[in-house]
């Protein structure tokens, strides 16, 4: 792992209300389940991760004034993620998520309200660009907007960025720095959307990744739900299944995935080893109803890792 302490993440910490249907669902009608309140947003959610890991992290987020802030803010404290780079705003409300899982856990639909993200304009983050700058890495996710992601790729272009492009609403936000990442953790669909490519078998897959890599990005991570992960780089190309398993709260397992790949590249692991300790990271997440698992711990991970 490079020298400097801390790894710089730039992206979104929400609140996250996730309601659990009790039986399947019916559209258009009120449908008996419970609602659990939780810290999240993909860019905090990495972070937690990886503090949990053990990593030291520096989350560039933007933050409201109401009851929720106040609750991220003290999440983040007392988990030991640094948030006073933050932007912190006045008489607005903080990001809110809300997903629906259907009675198999998985998710039915989700409603982002996450405007105040918007905020987070260029001449703020031109303000960060000293951290950014010194971090061990940055990672980088889009919900944050385009012309910023764009305006950090270009004013700090020796960082090694990794990017986790968030939904298919937000993944064409990465389609002017794709030249600039060192790694982009992406879903079928996303990769869809990205790269204007059809998936529907491996070879797809194959062509996806070489898209990616046409345009500049080192290693490429494809995750496929519950058929496992497609990744390709250092020369190599290849599909790793994923283990069957019962969830309890599927969301925050790919931003777990992507937190176990800069783990595993923080820890020097060889590159065939990434996919693995990112998909023992998901499937300790998906056991918990929070979008991170407070349980998650190097020795957990070592331990599945080692298990394959």
């Amino acid at each position: 792992m490079p020298e400097s302490p801390y790894i710089a993440i730039v992206g979104a910490a929400t609140i996250d209300l996730t309601g659990f249907a009790r039986q399947p669902l019916r559209y258009e009608d009120s449908n008996p389940g419970s609602l659990k309140v939780s810290i999240g947003g993909v860019g905090r959610n990495i972070a937690e991760n990886l503090a949990r890991l053990g990593l030291s992290t520096r989350l560039i987020c933007a933050i409201g004034d109401d009851i929720y802030g106040d609750l991220i803010q003290s999440s983040c404290q007392e988990i030991g993620i640094d948030i006073q780079d933050s932007l912190f705003l006045k008489n607005r409300e903080s990001p809110i998520y809300l997903s629906i899982l259907d009675d198999k856990n998985d998710l039915a639909l989700g409603l982002s309200a996450m405007d105040i993200c918007e905020e987070m304009d260029v001449a703020f983050i031109r303000q960060k660009e000293p951290l950014i700058r010194q971090a061990s890495l940055a990672v980088l996710d889009t919900n944050v907007p385009e012309e910023v992601l764009s305006d950090v790729v270009r004013r700090v272009p020796s960082q090694r960025y990794f990017l986790d492009t968030v939904d298919g609403g937000k993944a064409l936000r990465a389609r002017n720095i794709l030249s600039s990442l060192f790694l982009i953790k992406t879903n079928v669909l996303e990769a869809e959307i990205l790269s204007g490519i059809k998936i529907a078998n491996a070879d797809n897959l194959k062509d996806a990744a070489s898209f990616f890599h046409e345009a500049g990005v080192d290693k490429v991570f494809i995750t496929r739900g519950e058929q496992g992960v497609f990744y390709s780089g250092e020369g190599v190309a290849e599909a790793v299944d994923s283990e069957k398993v019962a969830p309890v709260n599927t969301n925050g397992a790919g931003d777990a995935f992507t937190a176990g790949l800069i783990y595993a590249y923080c820890q020097g692991m060889a590159f065939r080893q990434w996919a693995r300790v990112g998909m023992a990271c998901a499937k300790i997440t998906i056991a918990h109803e929070n979008t991170v698992n407070p349980e998650i711990s190097e020795k957990q991970i070592l331990s599945l890792n080692n298990g394959k």
